[in-house]
């Protein structure tokens, strides 16, 4: 599924309002208010908005719709063991794009929604007791995530922002090696790359950098899932990966991650 832009939204009942991980915007639950993302929270179901800008749900949004250049959206709910919703899955596609959503879109990110909802529910807790909005602050540490999916990047960023840890994001491995030279990085997550160089080619480039520079080694960490084949597991670790984790990502396997490699001096 190739799109623009990913959103997870965050449902806080105390406040009665939906977050958007990773920033400041937040939508009050009122119900006088109308838009897509409210729908999906108030109807538990998903949505998909083809030629967004005409579409009343869409424009009640937002007061100038057509200069977000918004072509698609899908809205999919997160939902906990009680049937609740914890979370908000938008995925956009922009005009201008060859990218376009489909009700076969939907369904993928339905499945990553069942996946992700062990994984989401924490952060509802998490939500009141954290600013996740990211920061270049000198006193941040900084992460590299590097996943052709939008929603592992996503997911990552948003978590790691609870611990106070800037991520930056990259689909392709050329694109991620550039970023780790730009920029002072402490952990790095690698996880699928289909095209241009692969996942161990940018382990072992990184671990050539650390090498060459005398600093000490950045954790690396290989995102892959249980049904992956032990070969690439192997692989990943030969090519300088401290530790596996497993997909979906757990909040919890995130959290002992930045407490094994990142804690504040």
């Amino acid at each position: 599924m190739d799109v623009d832009y990913v959103n997870i939204w965050i449902v806080d009942i105390k406040k009665a309002m939906l977050k958007r991980l990773t920033s400041k915007i937040v939508i009050p639950i009122d119900p006088d208010s109308r838009g897509i993302v409210l729908e999906a929270y108030y109807t538990k179901s998903s949505h998909l908005i083809t030629q967004a800008w005409s579409n009343f749900l869409y424009r009640s949004e937002v007061d100038n719709p057509e200069k977000f250049h918004i072509k698609d959206i899908a809205v999919v709910p997160v939902l906990d063991e009680a049937k609740q919703v914890v979370a908000i899955i938008e995925v956009v596609s922009l005009y201008g794009s060859e990218k376009e959503l489909s009700i076969r879109d939907v369904k993928k990110i339905e499945s990553i929604a069942i996946a992700l909802r062990e994984t989401l529910s924490p952060l509802k807790h998490l939500f009141s007791e954290a600013d996740t909005t990211q920061s270049g602050a000198s006193n941040t540490m900084h992460a590299l995530v590097v996943d052709e999916s939008m929603i592992i990047v996503k997911l990552l960023q948003s978590v790691l922002a609870l611990h106070h840890v800037y991520a930056f994001e990259a689909n392709f491995a050329r694109e991620a090696l550039k970023l780790f030279v730009s920029h002072k990085i402490d952990l790095v997550f690698v996880g699928d790359i289909h095209s241009g160089e692969s996942a161990e080619w940018l382990i072992q480039n990184i671990r050539n950098l650390n090498q060459h520079s005398g600093n000490a080694q950045v954790p690396i960490l290989g995102l892959t899932s249980e049904k992956d084949d032990q070969e690439k597991k192997r692989r990943l670790l030969r090519a300088g990966a401290n530790r596996i984790l497993y997909k979906p990502i757990n909040v919890k396997d995130i959290s002992q991650v930045v407490r094994d490699f990142v804690m504040w001096d």
